[in-house]
């Protein structure tokens, strides 16, 4: 074999195991690509899953928020800063007789007049956490105008707010409002008359007006006086509290010396006072103290805070009555030695129907308006109330009012006090 010739084979061999070569190299790449497309392929696929996956989550969630939204009790509504209703829930839709889905769109002020204004008016600077409350006019799908009351907060979002409100129909509330009126004022006026002649009989019994009673016959007749004070005093405490809701109170104040009243006052609360074997007591004054107050109304607050003093200080006790001159305000103290009032209760003493101890207040009398009425009429007449409990015991209710002008004739005055013992 010539040396050409093995050259030759060998450039043959060479060019085979290149060939091969490439070949392998090829085959590779091509293995390669297809597992890249295979692993992109699942990729793909396990992608479209997970987003399948999300998406029936998603559903899943606003599903529920629906039904949620729907299963609240309270109305509530949401519309966007044009005004545009986005979301009624069921209880919202039963309010304005209406179904949920034809009001999306809608503009909140067809159901409400004025009420993105007002939501606007509301909201803005208002802290977070405030809650205000409205009562306005709205109207039904239908067209009827009813009481609603609402609640609103505004929720900050891209390009915009969402206004969310809750609602209150009061069509209900006020029927028993004026319900309760009626019944109120029938029950009570038909009560006042009769009691007001059985409060006189009684009194005329324990007086001895009529004769000296046996000592067992007595002590009848003095409970069933107070049990009808306690009659007569919650008839008037209801028809009270009933003109102050309706706005039916008339104050008519005048210029008058509120010493000349004070007195009248313990003059008509003594009888109460004997009962109770209360001692009523008033250091001498010097001059007359002019007030510009109701008369009638603050006999009221005097008798009010009097009756209160004496029921529950202790038998042989003294209840006081002291005035206070300053600088262009005077106070009235009424003073008492019972125990005081709870810590507990110091903060609820002027709410309506607030008794520190059921039973120990069903003992001695009172329906809890007393105090509350009276805060009323001071308040009424340009005067304040509070009261203390000294750690000695008992407390002191003082009511404070600003000085009149003196009048142009003014009645004598004799520096007197009021001193009753009852033993």
């Amino acid at each position: 074999m010539t040396r050409s010739m093995l050259t030759a084979i060998v450039a043959i061999v060479a060019l085979g195991v290149a060939a091969v070569g490439l070949a392998w190299a090829g085959a590779v790449r091509r293995r390669r690509a297809n597992r890249s497309r295979a692993s992109a392929a699942q990729a793909e696929r396990q992608h479209a899953v997970q987003v399948a996956e999300a998406l029936c989550a998603l559903q899943r969630v606003h599903a529920r928020s629906v039904a949620l939204f729907d299963a609240l009790p309270d109305a509530v509504m949401a519309f966007d800063q044009d005004g545009a209703i986005e979301s009624l829930n069921h209880a919202a839709a039963v309010i304005f007789r209406c179904a949920a889905a034809k009001t999306l769109g809608c503009q909140a002020d067809d159901l409400v007049p004025d009420l993105l204004a007002r939501v606007r008016e509301m909201t803005n600077g208002a802290p977070a956490d405030a809650v205000e409350r409205r009562a306005v006019d709205a109207r039904r799908l239908d067209g009827e105008v009813f009481p609603l009351e609402f609640t609103c907060r505004a929720a900050p979002r891209d390009g915009g707010c969402l206004y969310v409100l809750v609602l209150r129909d009061l069509s209900a509330q006020q029927g028993a409002e004026r319900l309760k009126h009626t019944f109120v004022a029938v029950v009570s006026h038909e009560l006042r008359t009769p009691l007001t002649s059985i409060r006189g009989a009684l009194a005329l019994l324990a007086d001895g007006s009529t004769g000296v009673l046996p000592v067992d016959a007595q002590a009848m007749v003095v409970m069933a006086a107070r049990n009808c004070e306690r009659l007569v005093d919650l008839v008037s405490d209801i028809l009270d509290l009933d003109r102050m809701r309706t706005g039916q109170l008339v104050i008519e104040p005048e210029v008058l010396d509120l010493i000349a009243l004070l007195r009248e006052t313990l003059r008509a609360t003594l009888g109460f006072a004997r009962l109770y074997k209360v001692r009523l007591l008033m250091p001498a004054q010097q001059g007359p103290v002019w007030v510009r107050v109701d008369p009638r109304r603050m006999a009221q607050v005097m008798g009010n805070l009097l009756s209160n003093a004496i029921k529950f200080s202790p038998e042989g006790g003294d209840v006081s009555v002291r005035l206070q001159v300053g600088a262009g305000a005077c106070a009235v103290c009424v003073v008492d030695q019972g125990p005081g009032i709870p810590v507990a209760f110091r903060a609820r003493v002027f709410e309506r129907f607030a008794q520190a101890d059921a039973t120990n207040t069903r003992a001695r009398g009172g329906s809890g308006l007393g105090l509350s009425i009276t805060r009323a009429l001071v308040e009424r007449m340009d005067g304040h109330i509070d009261f203390e409990c000294p750690d000695t015991g008992g407390s002191i209710f003082r009511v404070a009012l600003p000085i009149a002008q003196v009048p142009a004739r003014s009645p004598d005055f004799s520096a007197t006090g009021m001193h009753d013992l009852i033993v």
